[in-house]
């Protein structure tokens, strides 16, 4: 597998994950979503699963490990 495809798999995210604060859009739609602080990413409203991509990042390292943390 190329590094690009490794590299986008990685910034992919699912909707009910739990994320750090940042700008994600919804793949299919191109929904924006804003979060401010960590929160869980949102269902699609046509019962597709929803696929974000991470577009902009406001967290630190401190807040990424706290994410991993509840998480697990």
């Amino acid at each position: 597998m190329s590094d690009f495809a490794l590299e986008s798999q990685e910034r992919m995210f699912y909707a009910g994950q739990l994320v750090s604060p940042g700008t994600y859009q919804q793949l299919e739609t191109h929904r924006i979503i804003q979060l401010d602080k960590t929160d869980y990413l949102p269902g699609s409203l046509d019962g597709r699963v929803a696929t974000y991509a991470l577009i902009s990042s406001y967290w630190t390292p401190s807040l990424q490990s706290s994410v991993q943390n509840s998480a697990a």
